[in-house]
């Protein structure tokens, strides 16, 4: 069925070089994350992935929008509920476990989650961070960071109020800085309005840390990563093996298409959340493919559009999931809302 659409869509676009670019970008998706790891290590859930690429292409721009401002209230519903309830765990009394989640397959490292029902928490943490549903706060973070700008920070909203909330208590970096960057990037168009947001975000921080100095989650989360330094954190993101693997890696054939999932396993590679185990296992021609793809779903472009493009590439550096469904469809339907709200 998508295939149609997507089928639909090239068959209405007139623009020779569009229709290239969109046909480009389909078959190269497909090579780097189809054909090439049908030898080296097949992920099934690759080919929905490349169907949700096709699904973005096919949607016109009012169900984008339309689609967007769903997610918005689905979100702030989640984190309505689950959020309330985390806050009285942590700060009350405790709620009761039903159960563990094993997500250590998936992850690739030992990694099962408590199940609170109206919110999941790291099993073997000894800080407590909000990840509502989502398997790692830092996914909720990033979610929240690219919605809020799709939004332009509109805060009259009460859904995205609700986000921003539950984002912060999150405690994800990634939040915090793609969130400062965006708020100050649409804060430009005054001196007045830019110098505001200054004032107003670091009043923010500082409220902040004053507040959450002596909370051990938001102290390794947050201010010991920045103190750190951003390259240091990001190495530090990559297990061990994977860190030494990588250094002479970049530098063998197999750079360009990656050593791909069965090799990794046999190595003992998947430890660890960056970019760089995304290269090793897709190469950099996959990550010239993803860039190439995601241009191309950003559409017709605007400031604004080039600049969110920008935060989705520096997500990428912290957590490799650029090639995800929700990633796809969240970034064409933040693009089409963009274009409608100059």
């Amino acid at each position: 069925m998508l295939i149609v659409l997507f089928g639909i869509k090239v068959s209405s676009i007139v623009n020779a070089s569009m229709l290239l670019k969109y046909w480009s970008a389909f078959i190269f998706l497909c090579i780097c994350f189809l054909i090439h790891p049908l030898f080296v290590g097949f992920h099934a859930s690759n080919v929905l992935i490349i169907m949700s690429f096709l699904l973005a292409l096919g949607l016109d721009e009012s169900e984008k929008v339309q689609a967007l401002d769903i997610f918005t209230k689905i979100l702030a519903c989640i984190i309505s509920i689950s959020l309330p309830a985390w806050l009285i765990h942590v700060f009350v009394f405790e709620f009761p476990s039903f159960g563990e989640i094993d997500n250590s397959e998936f992850k690739g490292s030992v990694y099962p989650m408590n199940n609170y029902l109206l919110f999941v928490t790291m099993a073997t943490a000894n800080t407590f961070r909000f990840y509502s549903m989502f398997d790692e706060p830092g996914v909720l973070g990033t979610l929240s960071a690219f919605v809020l700008f799709a939004n332009k920070y509109d805060f009259k909203r009460k859904s995205n109020l609700i986000i921003l909330i539950g984002a912060f208590f999150s405690f994800s970096l990634a939040f915090y800085i793609l969130t400062f960057m965006g708020y100050l990037f649409q804060s430009l168009k005054s001196v007045r309005k830019i110098l505001l947001s200054i004032f107003f975000l670091l009043l923010l921080a500082f409220i902040a840390y004053s507040t959450l100095k002596d909370n051990l989650a938001f102290q390794y989360s947050v201010v010991e990563r920045i103190s750190g330094g951003g390259v240091d954190n990001l190495d530090n993101r990559t297990g061990y093996q994977a860190s030494r693997f990588y250094k002479s890696f970049v530098y063998t054939p197999e750079a360009l298409l990656g050593i791909g999932y069965n090799k990794m396993m046999d190595k003992q590679l998947k430890e660890g959340q960056s970019y760089k185990l995304f290269i090793i296992e897709y190469g950099f021609l996959s990550i010239v493919c993803l860039l190439f793809a995601y241009y191309i779903l950003a559409g017709k472009k605007n400031p604004d559009i080039l600049f969110f493009y920008l935060l989705f590439i520096l997500s990428f550096l912290q957590r490799p999931f650029a090639f995800t469904v929700w990633q796809f469809l969240i970034f064409s339907c933040a693009t089409a809302s963009l274009r409608k709200t100059k």
